[in-house]
């Protein structure tokens, strides 16, 4: 995966602002100054950081459901079921 990618997906910052930061130095892998944007990481196994700071790897689950009548799209509720409570926390 590209660097600037991986980065983009890790970080609130713009591909434009990641690449402006790589560029100035302030990105390493595995401990060596990093400056291609399109430089090839592996995100489970380098060791990523930007501005001295780690960048860790996480994925997004995406979940579809069959929302039943009377449930609401709310993340809590004292009086009704939300469609969180219908989601096994180990998923």
């Amino acid at each position: 995966m590209r660097l600037d990618r991986f980065l983009s997906g890790q970080t609130a910052l713009s591909r434009k602002e990641l690449t402006a930061l790589i560029r100035s130095g302030a990105v390493t892998v595995n401990g060596t100054v990093i400056r291609r944007p399109e430089t090839s990481v592996q995100p489970e196994t380098d060791a990523v950081t930007l501005r001295g700071s780690p960048v860790t790897y996480s994925t997004s689950h995406w979940f579809l459901l069959h929302k039943p009548e009377g449930v609401i799209t709310a993340a809590r509720d004292p009086k009704q079921e939300t469609v969180l409570d219908l989601l096994n926390p180990a998923d």
